[in-house]
């Protein structure tokens, strides 16, 4: 059960083997789980009952102490918006004070640090809505493994063309796509427009189409550098024209060909190119709720500013469950318990993919020591949901299906009431 990463090349089966490997052998089950309350065991055992793959190991908690708090919670939004608004919330007044009750009703609260909380998901793109929703209550949070979705190379890439799109003296965002698709603008024919633009006092963008210095490059490098002329020049008209942020994004992938490009780049690997086209669509939604390239970039700009009040040692820490394998926390929220979401889509095809979701399902489920936060959402916009829902429309969201791994969880927790109720 241990060895869930599969793309890892690691090898569950050894264990199921074991026996016919070594028939002679005897097992001693190591039964007694330090970590753990009761409940959250037995979510974990609701989850991985079912696998084929894996020997299901019923855990038993070291304290058996009852708690008159639920420790498994279950939570259901309309949307993926409002699951990281109110968890955030809710996870504010677990940090706030000692008097405050949750805003799920379940507990008076203790003041409980933020690095006493986790919020994991299964994809990276993921992590957007709730980097959002806990800065703007301010509440200190760290990534762990992984970039900010803002720091993201392809967020980066296509946010490069809005800021110039906006302000074509924005050399850094020049240098960044400049050569983004490849067009023969690499580090030496930029530095030509870059001397002169100095020597000018204007910005690179305003001497691309120059006829001096475009003579002094070479064939694809020219033809790069009026392509990139044109190209912005389209841009900053269709700024003029009052265009919206969302077609703007939609105009520069087309222009550019951006998802040829990842497709080039990411060739022989799946994952990355699916990561990243669940990184532009996230983009998009963010996009959706602005009507002006200026306001759009200016909210990024809140986003990404920096708080170096923040103490590094004490933030709720977000991570994709693959990056939680081996940790724990005494609070733990498992989100985006969805059809295509947790048990990813790409992993739906096949019974050995479902296999390897559930093993994962069960990590996550296993990193929470004192109280498990479990949600879904009924429609959600964005990585698998995107592709069922109305291409172009602004804010389109699409219709879920709880998870199966959630349903189990919650099944096994009704049948284990009932078995109580029998006996009293």
């Amino acid at each position: 059960m241990q060895s869930i990463y599969g793309f890892r090349n690691a090898d569950h089966t050894i264990i199921t083997r074991f026996h016919e490997t070594f028939p002679q052998a005897s097992v001693i089950e190591l039964k007694t789980n330090y970590r753990s309350r009761q409940p959250i065991l037995d979510a974990a055992y609701a989850v991985i009952r079912h696998s084929k793959a894996v020997i299901p190991m019923q855990l038993n908690a070291h304290q058996q102490k009852q708690h008159i708090d639920k420790s498994v919670i279950f939570l259901q939004y309309q949307h993926g918006k409002e699951e990281a608004q109110k968890i955030a919330h809710e996870i504010g007044l677990m940090t706030n004070s000692a008097d405050n009750v949750g805003a799920f009703g379940d507990v008076k609260r203790e003041g409980r640090r933020p690095k006493e909380i986790a919020i994991l998901y299964r994809s990276k793109f993921m992590s957007r809505a709730f980097e959002e929703a806990l800065r703007l209550l301010r509440i200190p949070y760290k990534l762990k493994g992984q970039l900010g979705f803002y720091d993201r190379a392809v967020v980066r890439d296509l946010l490069a063309f809005v800021r110039l799109a906006v302000n074509s003296r924005d050399n850094m965002a020049l240098t960044r796509i400049a050569d983004i698709p490849k067009r023969g603008l690499s580090a030496k024919p930029l530095k030509v427009f870059s001397v002169e633009a100095a020597r000018r006092n204007l910005a690179i963008a305003d001497v691309l189409g120059d006829i001096m210095i475009l003579a002094q490059l070479e064939e694809k490098a020219r033809t790069g550098a009026r392509q990139l002329h044109q190209l912005l020049a389209r841009l900053r008209q269709r700024i003029k024209n009052n265009i919206g942020p969302r077609e703007l994004l939609e105009d520069i992938l087309v222009q550019t060909n951006y998802m040829a490009y990842l497709e080039g780049i990411h060739a022989k690997d799946a994952e990355k190119l699916s990561d990243a086209k669940e990184h532009i669509n996230e983009l998009m939604l963010v996009a959706d709720e602005y009507d002006s390239a200026e306001d759009f970039l200016q909210y990024i700009a809140i986003m990404t500013s920096s708080d170096d009040g923040d103490d590094e040692r004490d933030q709720v820490q977000l991570l994709t469950i693959h990056a939680a394998k081996g940790l724990e926390w005494p609070l733990v929220f498992v989100v985006g318990l969805e059809e295509g979401v947790l048990p990813h889509e790409r992993s739906m095809a096949t019974h050995e993919g479902i296999e390897e979701e559930r093993r994962l399902c069960y990590v996550a489920v296993t990193r929470a020591a004192e109280r498990l936060y479990l949600s879904w959402c009924a429609e959600r916009s964005g990585g698998a949901s995107n592709r069922n829902s109305k291409k172009g429309v602004k804010g389109a969201t699409a219709p879920t299906k709880r998870s199966r791994f959630y349903d189990d969880i919650e099944a096994y927790g009704q049948e284990l009431a009932a078995r109580r109720s029998s006996k009293q």
